[in-house]
């Protein structure tokens, strides 16, 4: 059962309520922030219920009065006067823990949630199950050891710890991470709840952040040229000229889109927040070739970065005209610096030593690992550690 599997970000969760009036968890629809919420509340309310919301709106002082706390409150988003009723009693008396929120929407896209909250929340963004979560695993700290110690240390913990099988990843392509969604066996079934999700977001909720006057259809284009592109340039020309648009129209879109934690910019490209979901609008075979391993990088060192750093870490491809190309390029808060390479073959190719060297002389404090399609360990002559992509996990 879904319901019954824990998640990394309760911890957390636990920590900021001890400490701060407010905690608010936002995240994608369907991620499993209910479910959170009603594990740590007293009392729960949620303002998809529309007899609630009218409810509170017209009495929220009243109603606040005499609830018990912690007292959560689902999406609220929906009733931007919530947060101004709830800023009234935070002000009155700042005892920890007292409302737990959740939003489907980024709170600082919206002006007035964002002056009501200054100060008084501490936020936790939710993501989909990583494959960890969807077996019950701990959380890989791979990026974590990679700022502390060195990675043949590292290398050497790694091969202790591996654990996923390449048959799990490809099947957490396929599936993604949303709760509700992910653990359906049947494949139809998936695809009928995949669509009933995209039009909840781009019929409804996006007008939350943006009112958009493109039909549906084109939208949902819009994010399927997404998925096919994702980890590659996006062309907002192109992506103009496929539904009729402008490109600032477009540019507006993608930022709604972010804002809906639909999609998640990385450099010049894009990411949909769901593996899953990029499955089921791009139609592309599900495959671990080098998009299917960069994809399944891409979410395990967003889930480590955002649960175990939070705060102190670039993260970006690094690519130059001289022919650098390192798809994932981490910058620690400490000055150290970690490159990670993917490849589907058993050795780099010559553009990834070339790239590995470069960094090395660039920077005396760099680190690089290939991770790719094998079940071989191997260092190179220049000292990069070739490893197995399942050991990231």
């Amino acid at each position: 059962m879904t319901h019954l599997r824990n998640r990394f970000v309760e911890t957390e969760i636990a920590k900021k309520m001890s400490y701060s009036p407010c905690v608010g968890l936002v995240g994608m629809r369907q991620v499993g922030k209910s479910t959170l919420l009603q594990r740590f509340a007293k009392e729960y309310h949620t303002f998809d219920e529309q007899g609630f919301l009218l409810r509170f709106e017209a009495n929220s002082q009243s109603f606040l009065e005499v609830a018990q706390f912690p007292l959560a409150l689902d999406e609220i988003q929906k009733s931007p006067m919530a947060f101004d009723a709830v800023k009234y009693v935070v002000d009155r008396k700042k005892t920890p823990g007292r409302f737990l929120m959740s939003g489907s929407v980024r709170f600082a896209s919206r002006k007035q949630i964002r002056e009501s909250l200054t100060g008084r929340i501490a936020l936790i963004e939710l993501l989909p199950f990583t494959v960890a979560e969807c077996h019950q695993r701990s959380l890989s700290s791979f990026v974590d050891k990679m700022e502390k110690s060195k990675a043949d240390e590292v290398v050497k913990q790694l091969k202790k710890k591996s654990w996923v099988t390449n048959s799990e990843l490809t099947k957490y392509l396929e599936t993604g991470g949303l709760p509700g969604i992910c653990f359906r066996r049947d494949a139809k079934i998936r695809r009928e709840m995949f669509e009933d999700h995209l039009e909840t977001l781009l019929a409804r909720d996006i007008q939350l952040v943006r009112k958009v006057q493109i039909p549906y259809s084109k939208l949902r284009h819009i994010l399927s040229e997404i998925a096919v592109l994702e980890g590659r340039g996006l062309n907002m020309s192109v992506l103009a000229q496929l539904v009729g648009s402008s490109v600032p129209t477009i540019k507006n879109l993608l930022q709604a889109m972010e804002n809906l934690f639909l999609i998640r910019s990385y450099g010049k490209t894009y990411f949909i927040q769901d593996c899953g979901l990029s499955q089921h609008l791009s139609f592309k075979p599900v495959s671990l070739d080098r998009n299917g391993l960069i994809h399944l990088v891409y979410h395990e060192l967003v889930a480590q970065i955002n649960y175990t750093h939070r705060l102190g870490v670039k993260f970006s491809p690094l690519q130059s005209r001289g022919g650098l190309n390192v798809p994932f390029f981490i910058e620690y808060q400490s000055g150290r610096k970690l490159g990670i390479f993917i490849e589907e073959t058993d050795h780099p190719t010559h553009k990834v030593l070339n790239s590995f060297a470069a960094l090395k002389k660039k920077y005396s404090n760099f680190e690089g690992v290939l991770f790719y399609q094998s079940d071989l360990w191997h260092q190179t002559n220049k000292g990069l550690h070739c490893v197995p992509l399942t050991a990231l996990f």
